[in-house]
């Protein structure tokens, strides 16, 4: 990012500097590198560098702001309980602290080495949705806690529930709760992202 800001004659901030990311560097690097291979006139050189810039910061704009994750005091998610057994043994069992992993920022216990490979191969399929959070308080854009056992797979993600009354409330229509509560997550994370 530094290099392509010399080239433009930008000067980052030092919060810039430090929100730099490997993906955006590899990106900025090999922006670079396609410029220096393909010299031709300044103008098309300013052309292609602000196509880029523009196409990147659309990208950007797209991904999530940061991670909300529910967690204890401790840093574990699911109260301790392993997340891929929600998928292959349909309820809620007890991970072990032996057999743990971090993702997100939120550490997972598991009941099996198998379930901690399986999670670590696709943690995205298996990590709960909303970070953990009540399905149903998101989809009303609110956070609030869970309990291990108000839960369903859906779309094939982990749903989580307060508590098995507010199961039934979402269940009602879990479609649209669903789509709301997609649509109110990103509003959430960048909330959370704001206040850091």
């Amino acid at each position: 990012m530094l290099a392509a800001c010399k080239v433009l004659r930008i000067t980052p901030t030092k919060l810039q500097q430090k929100k730099q990311t490997p993906f955006m560097n590899q990106i900025l690097s090999s922006l670079i590198a396609f410029v220096r291979r393909h010299r031709s006139r300044p103008r098309d050189i300013k052309r292609r560098i602000s196509i880029a810039l523009l196409t990147i910061a659309a990208i950007a704009s797209n991904l999530p702001a940061g991670q909300v994750v529910n967690v204890d005091q401790n840093g574990v998610a699911l109260q301790g309980y392993d997340p891929v057994a929600y998928f292959t043994d349909g309820q809620p069992v007890k991970g072990a602290k032996e057999l743990a992993t971090r993702y997100n920022d939120a550490t997972y216990y598991f009941a099996s080495a198998e379930h901690k490979a399986q999670f670590e191969k696709e943690p995205g399929k298996y990590a709960p949705a909303f970070g953990g959070f009540c399905a149903f308080a998101v989809s009303r854009g609110a956070t609030a806690p869970t309990s291990v056992d108000a839960f369903q797979i859906i779309n094939g993600h982990l749903v989580l529930q307060n508590n098995k009354d507010v199961l039934k409330r979402w269940q009602e229509d879990p479609k649209d709760n669903f789509e709301k509560a997609e649509a109110n997550w990103r509003q959430i994370v960048q909330q959370n992202a704001d206040k850091k």
